[in-house]
């Protein structure tokens, strides 16, 4: 489904960032190479986002 969804738009990968709260689903998409955030909190999440340079 995720290669599906990346063909759909046109996307590589690494253009991606792929948040879930299952780490079966993050390693499903880490196995295609795209970047991938297991969400546990808010706050959690946002500075995994600040460190990556995607929220400021």
């Amino acid at each position: 489904a995720y290669w599906l969804a990346l063909e759909g738009l046109g996307l590589e990968p690494a253009e991606t960032l792929f948040i879930d709260d299952k780490p079966r689903n993050i390693v499903a998409a880490e196995a295609l190479g795209i970047p991938s955030i297991l969400f546990t909190d808010a706050p959690a999440l946002e500075a995994e986002l600040q460190q990556r340079g995607l929220l400021t």
